[in-house]
């Protein structure tokens, strides 16, 4: 594995650097150490090299030459949020497989930081839409537990001779003799 690149960016950002930071990524731990290294570790402790810093630019710290996944390596993009009230790492995402974004809020003004503090807005954007993304995927797996549960009991319903008008085709009627729907009080 290469070494980090020098620290490049914003001399304000500097005493950020060695100075790791965590947040979730799913029931992971996404883990950045600015100007060093990005990495992932499980829930059984399997830790991933994300990668090492190789970049800066634009707004966002770019990790890069991370551990192989598939055919090509781990990377990481940890933009940066400048005027937050802590230092923190927030809305951990792998929009794409093996390839990870972040958001790494620092308490320096944006002004110091030599930044725009408009593209903030696109920051907390991005973190609204990983919100929006992550409670549609509940709804839709929310709407899939449902489906299932309305196909069962429509089955049991139609094995029980309950539903005149329900096209039974689908269900196996025998295995829904004895059904009880875990859902129902």
């Amino acid at each position: 594995r290469r070494p980090p690149a020098p620290p490049a960016g914003p001399a304000a950002l500097l005493p950020f650097r060695g100075r790791c930071v965590s947040t979730k990524l799913g029931a992971d731990e996404l883990r950045v150490c600015p100007f060093a290294n990005a990495t992932q570790t499980s829930l059984a402790g399997q830790e991933f090299v994300l990668g090492v810093f190789a970049a800066w630019r634009g707004r966002s710290l770019v990790y890069a030459d991370g551990d192989v996944c598939g055919a090509a390596p781990r990377n990481a993009t940890v933009s940066i949020r400048c005027g937050a009230e802590a230092y923190a790492l927030r809305d951990a995402r792998e929009p794409a497989t093996c390839t990870y974004e972040a958001t790494l809020d620092v308490p320096v003004d944006c002004d110091v930081l030599g930044m725009d503090s408009v593209p903030n807005d696109i920051v907390q954007l991005r973190a609204d839409l990983v919100k929006a993304e992550a409670a549609a995927l509940a709804a839709v797996n929310r709407a899939g537990d449902l489906a299932e549960r309305l196909e069962r009991a429509s089955c049991a319903a139609a094995a029980m001779g309950e539903l005149d008008d329900f096209d039974d085709s689908a269900c196996e009627l025998d295995e829904f003799d004895d059904y009880d729907d875990p859902y129902e009080p």
